[in-house]
């Protein structure tokens, strides 16, 4: 509206809030989407990844079996590592996880989960920094706690048989990434009603995401991103011989690590020859 007080503009100091702009600056939130490829689509205005359709071979894991209705793409990517929020539909994730020791265990693990036909799973090396054992997982995936434990007590038993006792079985719920930023697992619901856990270590108020967040995201997600093609590529499998490739970069990276049992799949030698030496005769001048 004009100084005289006519027209019909409205006041733009209230159409254009500084703080709110700030706050919903959807350009500044997916600014790490655009830079990995994802583009604006000029006839919808909605953001999109238009490599989406691929199957990346950059990856650690083998998708042995997945759920297309699981959404992880939509759920882990955008609304958790781009905007913030806790994804409400991770709350009927429920993961059994498998600890293999040795890349041989895993390779065993790989054979027992292409066996199960009806359990979405995968397996691979642990690359994250925050699990705190750079191993190697296998991990199942459930949509409730009741159906959580009753392939916990499969898997187990089936680890027990075709690989060792000794291998860690655990259940857990959701992302380990969620965990970390939201607090306990098992207090989730009052801590995104409160929007803030208490820290059981320093005993301090963690201010996180609420409830409302999470929903108003989602329906922001929902209106400005189109994640057709994700999901229409979730669930497809990855071919042989990029399974083949990934498990060469399993071996690899165990003997790296020092895995003894890498050297199985080599006929017990070494991957690449070890470099000459000579500092040997510098020694032997010395001690002569």
């Amino acid at each position: 509206m004009g100084e005289n007080g006519n027209g019909t503009i409205g006041d733009v100091t209230k159409m254009h809030d500084f703080p709110t702009m700030v706050e919903f600056d959807l350009v500044e939130k997916m600014t790490p989407l655009m830079k990995m490829g994802w583009i604006i689509n000029p006839k919808t205005g909605k953001l999109y990844n238009p490599a989406a359709r691929t199957i990346h071979a950059d990856v650690p894991w083998i998708y042995v079996r997945s759920k297309p209705e699981t959404k992880c793409g939509f759920n882990n990517k955008l609304l958790f590592s781009t905007f913030g929020v806790f994804p409400l539909d991770c709350l009927n994730c429920w993961k059994v996880v498998v600890k293999p020791r040795t890349v041989k265990e895993l390779l065993e693990l790989y054979e027992v989960e292409d066996t199960l036909t009806e359990r979405a799973c995968k397996c691979g090396i642990e690359l994250r920094e925050y699990t705190h054992d750079k191993g190697y997982g296998g991990y199942f995936y459930n949509r409730s706690k009741e159906e959580g434990l009753e392939c916990y007590a499969d898997v187990r038993a089936l680890v027990d048989e075709n690989i060792s006792p000794d291998v860690p079985v655990t259940l857990k719920r959701y992302c380990t990434e969620f965990e970390i930023k939201f607090g306990p697992s098992d207090k989730i619901d009052e801590t995104l009603d409160r929007g803030f856990y208490i820290d059981e270590e320093s005993g301090k108020e963690v201010k996180v995401p609420s409830r409302a967040d999470s929903e108003m995201w989602t329906g922001i997600a929902n209106q400005w991103i189109d994640m057709t093609s994700d999901e229409e590529h979730e669930g497809e499998e990855q071919p042989m011989w990029l399974k083949q490739h990934i498990v060469r970069t399993w071996l690899e990276k165990a003997y790296d690590r020092g895995d003894s049992t890498a050297l199985l799949f080599n006929e017990g030698n070494h991957f690449y020859r070890k470099p000459q030496t000579y500092h040997e005769e510098a020694i032997h001048e010395v001690q002569g």
